[in-house]
């Protein structure tokens, strides 16, 4: 491809760029949350769709009931829905925030007392 075609091509696609409006991405409302993404269904939490149903009941003695769609993916409200959905089977969220799904104290590392020497 010649250097004048290539220029022809990035004309005409910069061209047809310009006379599209831009979709703004911007969903986050207040609290810092997108509230365009829920309910969330998270491919992560997932279980095998045969084990769905057990799935459902073992969220209701856990106390957070939580349905599941056809895939076996979580379906999860909101963020506080997430949060004690995640608390209660043990997962954290490595990049949480306040109120998020953080590790907790028994899964850190023990560390060793300092000994102090003269």
């Amino acid at each position: 491809m010649s250097k004048d075609a290539l220029a022809t091509g990035l004309d005409d696609f910069y061209r047809q760029l310009a006379g599209r409006k831009r979709k703004r991405r911007r969903c986050a409302g207040p609290g810092g949350h997108l509230p365009g993404c829920w309910p969330l269904h998270s491919e992560a939490l997932a279980v095998h769709p045969e084990q769905i149903e057990e799935a459902n009941e073992i969220c209701r003695a856990k106390g957070v009931p939580t349905d599941h769609d056809a895939d076996g993916c979580p379906i999860l409200n909101d963020r506080d829905h997430r949060r004690r959905y995640c608390q209660a089977f043990g997962f954290f969220d490595r990049d949480a925030g306040y109120g998020d799904a953080q590790r907790q104290s028994e899964v850190l590392p023990r560390l060793r007392p300092r000994v102090r020497r003269r």
